[in-house]
C-alpha cells in the first residue's frame, strides 16, 4: 500500500508538470481567479509591463505625457493605453500600435501621422483631395492599423465627418463613411433645408469593415 501511494505521488506530480510547460505565455498572464469566478475579460496593469516596443512608442511620440491607465484586454488580445490629455493608443501582445486616437476635440499632429505611415500614403492621400478637398492632415482624429490598409477618421473645420480605408502599398482611398454638417436650423444640404444638395457632404457611405485589428 506504501509503495502504491508513493506511485501515485509521482504519477500526480509528472503530470501536473507537464500541463505546466504547456501553458503559453499569454496564459499565464490570466489572473488566477476563486473557484466558480466566471473568466475575467480585461484587467489593469502598471505601463511597465507592457512590451518594450509599447514602451518606446508612447515615450516616443507622446514624450511628457503621462499615462492614466492601462489595461491587459485578454478577450481581444491587446492592450489598451489611456494618456492623461486624454489621448488612446492600443497596441498588439507584440507591441505593434494598433490604433491611435487624439483627445476629444483635437486632432494628430501631423509628426505622428507622418510617423505612423508610408510617406507615399500621407503625401498622396491625406495632403491630397482623395477624402476631402484640400486634404486633411490637419484634421485626423483617428488611426487605425489593417494588415492590408489604415482607416482614417477626420473632421475637417466646416464639420465634415469622413471615415476612410488608405491601402498601404498604393494610398488608394476608399471612402467608408462620409457624414455632412448641419446647418443652424439642424438641416443637412447646402440651401439650409431637408435633402440639399451638395456634392461630397451630405452623402453617407457605408462599407463593412471584415478585418480586424487585433490579428494584426
Amino acid at each position: 500500500m506504501k509503495k502504491t501511494f508513493i506511485s501515485l505521488s509521482i504519477l500526480v506530480a509528472a503530470t501536473l508538470g507537464a500541463a505546466a510547460q504547456s501553458v503559453t505565455p499569454a496564459a499565464r498572464q490570466m489572473p488566477k481567479l476563486p473557484q466558480g469566478v466566471g473568466p475575467v475579460m480585461e484587467a489593469s496593469m502598471v505601463t511597465t509591463d507592457l512590451p518594450a516596443q509599447a514602451q518606446n512608442f508612447l515615450n516616443k511620440y507622446f514624450a511628457g505625457v503621462a499615462v492614466k491607465s492601462a489595461k491587459n484586454d485578454f478577450k481581444d488580445r491587446r492592450y489598451e493605453v489611456k494618456l492623461a490629455d486624454g489621448a488612446e493608443v492600443e497596441f498588439d501582445y507584440n507591441g505593434n500600435w494598433i490604433e491611435v486616437e487624439a483627445p476629444d476635440g483635437a486632432t494628430l499632429p501631423s509628426s505622428t501621422i507622418s510617423a505612423l505611415m508610408p510617406e507615399s500614403v500621407v503625401v498622396n492621400s491625406l495632403s491630397g483631395d482623395a477624402m476631402v478637398n484640400g486634404g486633411v492632415m490637419q484634421y485626423v482624429e483617428e488611426v487605425v492599423s489593417y494588415p492590408d490598409f489604415y482607416v482614417v477618421s477626420a473632421v475637417t473645420p466646416d464639420g465634415t465627418k469622413t471615415r476612410a480605408s488608405v491601402d498601404r502599398k498604393d494610398g488608394k482611398v476608399n471612402v467608408l463613411k462620409q457624414k455632412a454638417p448641419k446647418d443652424k436650423r439642424g438641416h443637412k444640404g447646402a440651401h439650409g433645408r431637408k435633402g440639399g444638395r451638395r456634392a461630397g457632404y451630405d452623402s453617407t457611405v457605408m462599407v463593412r469593415l471584415d478585418h480586424n485589428p487585433r490579428f494584426y
